[in-house]
């Protein structure tokens, strides 16, 4: 039976009007959004209506309607009229509520991220090709790693301009027109992002479906342009329960601002100081915070929690408070944090904070010597050991970024240590993938020295072939085959032998081929296939766990969305993007998707990004590589995505210039300014993910950074970040204040 606090009674008491909660990490936000909603249908809403509750993950959907429907179970409640949606699902059932209005067909399909990602690097693709000269131009030293470094930030520079124009609703011909007719010049990046927001937009259209953006920008423009349909839905929606309230970008709140109407019933929840997405999406905390300040809403606080132990909890709220008031830029004072502290629960609380116990809380202030020699297998070490002596307890270690992810995995599967990954995707899903990859070369190139040799390799890399000693050899085999299409179509009377080097091969090697050659024949022959049914055909023949099947029927439709919306796509460039999901460069967690909730296991070791952890909580977590890198202090500090070279953050640049285009009140398109207020807005978002990543810990905290790191190849120097020296201060001077006292 749920037990309310204090602050959880007042959300309850709520019964119309505009209300914002702030709730601090593990205080119960879910769990009080599903008592809210069991209370007002207890209390009673109109006939025909129902309280719509909107979150912004799938993975959020099930476990709120379950909770919901408990709750009202507990009170005796039957038949409650309530919908809980995440808000692209929401958007689409307002477009399908009057598709031909909204510009629609009534079958229209919803792109996934892994689209859309997939055609704006088709787009960018497409726009480098037609300018030949655009690296010559840009790169100070025209290498491959180079390209490939600046291929990702070209990216990132493209997605954010395409999130702004579409969160502020302006078309690519719109931008285009007034970009034609600006009497300065503008930077060629400008043009270059612009234009391939055209050219990703007519992808996108070419496919039939809408992107997330698109999405919810048709279900405005329909409430707008029909008030009649709006009026219908404010009545059959008269309360709307908003969950990760800080997370909204601007388009998305103007739909639930329609959708609610002034005056209206809107609750929102949320944690302005876990907004960890405003430096590579178009949400931010600011638009949570502006609408806790407007006068017509009442704000509640909800600062009890049973999450951590109060050492992690007292480190968690000193970040906060330095961060507020003694942080040296004036601008991070103001911006990384909402004021508000973290309190145990109260006494007889059926969650209580769990007890500190002796070391609970180290920070390894000094740094280990070496990252990836030193500190990643430290950590690896600490949490086998804690695994060992705590079985039953859940241990995480927590990575600045994927790729370091990638390694600290790799050290567990070498310990043989189970654990779940929550990176940009999963060992499993990559090896899949590159499997997968390797056999659609073969189907597009059947007769290819080099494609017959891959896809072997991969085959007994993958385990479908038990040729691991005689590997190497064989595949020389292949590489040198003088007659590929006799090795595998040898015509009556031919002896597939001789397609091989004379004197390499003799039976015994044919007799170890032939299970691979004989697949090669199969993949060749269905080549023409449509490519969603040749990659189940291939899965089918080479996988045989239920998983791996799972995330070849996930890449199959991928491949076939991505083949509608550009029918020109064929087999080697469809095997290219399996190449980039392999090689960990696009986002595909197959089966650990955030369509499916993610449940830390007692004794398993979870490694995942720190953005990836907001949400979950496990007894041990160790935060690695918090360096000056990492959660830089000051404006002449290094920052990722900072380029002289190119006059400053490119994205900050374009995203001004985009502003100014769109005439914006107090939009300058100057690279200086541009690039600070980047800068301000990474170093206030890095100390909301410090934050974030303390407050997964319930029992045990661990923080390192490392002297040396490895980077594109090579041993660099890096610093501390003064806020883990100012922690540290804060954990010994609590330490001292612990101490028992001599007696008189």
């Amino acid at each position: 039976m749920f037990q309310p606090r204090p602050a959880q009674e007042q959300v309850l008491a709520y019964r119309g009007g505009y209300l914002a909660v702030s709730a601090v990490p593990g205080s119960g936000k879910t769990v009080t959004l599903a008592a809210l909603a069991a209370r007002l249908l207890e209390t009673g809403i109109p006939e025909g209506s129902a309280v719509l509750v909107v979150t912004y993950m799938n993975s959020a959907v099930d476990h709120l309607a379950r909770r919901i429907g408990l709750r009202l179970q507990e009170v005796g409640v039957r038949g409650g009229r309530y919908k809980v949606r995440t808000l692209h699902s929401l958007a689409r059932e307002i477009v399908l509520e009057q598709p031909g209005l909204a510009g629609v067909a009534p079958g229209f399909a919803v792109l996934d991220e892994r689209t859309s990602q997939s055609l704006l690097e088709r787009a960018l693709e497409q726009w480098l090709q037609a300018h030949p000269g655009f690296w010559e131009r840009w790169l100070l030293e025209d290498t491959a790693q180079a390209r490939a470094y600046w291929w990702e930030r070209l990216l990132e520079v493209a997605r954010a301009a395409i999130s702004l124009a579409k969160n502020r609703r302006w078309k690519p011909r719109e931008l285009l027109e007034r970009l034609e007719s600006w009497p300065d010049p503008v930077p060629e990046l400008v043009h270059l992002a612009l234009e391939v927001y055209a050219l990703y937009q007519s992808y996108v259209e070419t496919s039939g479906g809408l992107d997330f953006d698109d999405l919810v920008w048709r279900a405005v423009d329909l409430l707008e342009q029909h008030p009649d349909l709006l009026e219908r839905l404010r009545e059959r929606w008269p309360f709307i329960l908003e969950d990760e309230a800080q997370d909204s970008v601007p388009l998305q709140e103007e739909l639930l601002s329609l959708l609610a109407g002034r005056p209206g019933n809107w609750v929102r929840v949320g944690d302005p100081n876990q907004a960890i997405t405003s430096t590579f999406t178009a949400a931010h905390p600011r638009y949570f915070r502006a609408f806790m300040s407007r006068p017509e809403v009442h704000t509640i606080t909800m600062a009890q929690t049973g999450r951590c132990a109060r050492r992690i909890m007292a480190l968690a709220n000193h970040l906060v408070e330095w961060a507020c008031r003694r942080h040296p830029l004036p601008e991070i004072r103001e911006r990384a944090f909402r004021l508000q502290r973290m309190e145990p629960s109260p006494p007889e609380d059926p969650q209580p904070n769990p007890p500190d116990e002796p070391g609970n809380v180290v920070i390894h202030a000094r740094g280990y010597g070496h990252r990836e020699r030193e500190e990643l297998p430290a950590m690896v070490r600490l949490v086998a050991r804690y695994r060992a002596r705590f079985p039953s307890r859940t241990l995480a270690i927590l990575v600045p970024t994927n790729e370091l992810g990638y390694r600290v995995s790799a050290l567990l599967k070498e310990q043989g240590l189970p654990h779940d990954e929550l990176l940009e995707s999963s060992s499993q899903a990559r090896g899949v993938a590159g499997l997968l990859a390797g056999l659609l070369q073969l189907a597009a190139q059947p007769i290819d020295r080099s494609a017959l040799a891959r896809a072997f390799e991969r085959l007994v890399d993958h385990g479908w072939l038990p040729l691991e000693q005689e590997r190497a050899a064989l595949s020389r085999l292949l590489s040198s085959c003088v007659a590929p299409e006799r090795l595998l179509f040898p015509e009556p009377g031919e002896d597939p032998l001789t397609a091989l080097p004379a004197g390499r091969a003799g039976p015994a090697e044919m007799a170890m081929l032939a299970p691979f050659l004989d697949l090669a024949r199969r993949i060749a022959q269905a080549a023409s296939l449509p490519v969603d049914q040749l990659v189940l055909l291939i899965a089918a023949s080479v996988l045989t766990q239920p998983g791996d099947l799972a995330t070849a029927q996930q890449i199959a439709t991928h491949l076939r969305h991505l083949q509608e919306a550009d029918p020109a796509l064929r087999l080697p460039e469809l095997a290219q993007e399996l190449e980039r999901i392999a090689a960990g460069r696009r986002r595909f967690v197959g089966l650990s998707d955030e369509d499916l909730a993610f449940e830390p296991q007692p004794g398993r070791i979870t490694v995942a990004t720190q953005h990836r952890a907001k949400g979950l909580e496990w007894d041990v977590v160790c935060l690695v590589g918090i360096d000056r890198y990492w959660v830089p202090h000051e404006l002449s500090d290094p920052f990722q995505g900072t380029h002289p070279e190119a006059g400053g953050n490119p994205t900050a640049i374009v995203q001004a210039w985009m502003r100014a285009l769109m005439g914006e009140q107090g939009a300058l398109a100057d690279a200086a300014e541009a690039t600070k207020e980047a800068c301000l807005e990474t170093i206030a978002e890095r100390l909301r993910l410090l934050y974030v990543g303390i407050t997964r810990a319930r029992r045990h905290l661990h923080i390192s950074w490392s002297r040396q790191v490895e980077r594109y190849g090579r041993d660099r120097p890096q610093e501390g970040t003064p806020v883990l020296a100012e922690l540290d201060r804060f954990l010994r001077r609590l330490a001292q204040a612990d101490k028992p006292r001599p007696g008189p």
